[in-house]
């Protein structure tokens, strides 16, 4: 063989590898068009993501911005549920709404954090789990579609592509929707995260269930109680002076599944039973994760 033509194939063999190891989509943040029954079906979700997810890694098509998959939840319009394989990933799309809708950044509510910002990565290695309603996240991903490239502002990865492939599709079919997020692997065990999420996302799209909560919050809670609920949730970046975010994490943590998990775990033998029977009473049922 002469020496170009081994210096041709030399090429070749070397495109050839290089390709094999850059197989890498910028994305996969896929929309099912399945539903997923939340209570029962959880544990099959799972396994079949995993499969999918390690399939990437050991192959190298593991995307840039992970593999996340979102199916709206059976029985629950409106609601959705976010499944990434990786808890940075799951936070790399939704901690900036959260922080905005949740967190004083400057001093203000309300505010895009930058990309940079300390809080911001702090947050993406120990965030669990987020609840968002349509107006947060209508509100936060058009502010961050009008920054474009903007390195600080503007969309990372996982946002851009979120934002096209799944939040701009759910938004042409439901004017108020929620989505739930939680990832395969966490420090927190899914049952706590989904259960404890979709909660929020009754209250966000029940008002019944709000009317409930609020009545039960100012009338059965002690007034001493209230004010330890808010120091414990304060002490965990929720803003205390925020009385409907209070009532909120308050619901969910008492009626959420695996209760020995829950940050107001002091609070469940005093006020569990009593929230989740008048919910029950008015037809209401606070969704349990097996």
């Amino acid at each position: 063989m002469g020496a170009v033509m081994k210096t041709i194939l030399a090429c070749l063999i070397i495109s050839a590898l290089i390709g094999t190891f850059n197989l890498k989509a910028d994305a996969m943040i896929i929309l099912k068009n399945e539903p997923i029954q939340a209570e029962t079906d959880i544990p099959i979700w799972l396994k079949s993501l995993r499969k999918i997810a390690q399939t990437q890694i050991r192959e190298f098509k593991e995307p840039k911005a992970g593999y996340t998959e979102v199916r709206e939840v059976e029985g629950q319009p409106g609601i959705y549920l976010s499944l990434s394989y990786m808890q940075w990933d799951m936070n790399r799309i939704f901690n900036r709404a959260t922080i905005y809708s949740e967190v004083e950044v400057g001093g203000k509510i309300n505010q895009i954090i930058p990309l940079g910002s300390r809080r911001y990565q702090q947050m993406n290695k120990t965030h669990g789990g987020h609840d968002l309603n349509s107006e947060t996240l209508k509100a936060v991903f058009d502010e961050l579609n009008t920054h474009g490239n903007n390195k600080k502002l503007g969309f990372n990865l996982h946002e851009q592509e979120f934002y096209k492939d799944v939040l701009q599709p759910i938004r042409a079919k439901y004017k108020q929707f929620v989505i739930v997020s939680f990832s395969l692997q966490n420090m927190w065990p899914y049952q706590m995260v989904v259960s404890h999420e979709i909660i929020h996302g009754q209250y966000f799209t029940n008002p019944k269930f709000r009317e409930i909560v609020h009545a039960f919050w100012h009338n059965d809670v002690t007034a001493e109680h209230r004010e330890e609920i808010k120091k414990i949730l304060g002490e965990l970046n929720y803003d205390p002076k925020n009385e409907d975010l209070m009532k909120n994490e308050f619901a969910a943590y008492v009626l959420q599944s695996a209760t020995e998990y829950s940050r107001l775990e002091c609070m469940i033998p005093l006020y569990r039973l009593g929230l989740m029977s008048k919910l029950e009473t008015a037809g209401i049922h606070p969704l349990q994760v097996k």
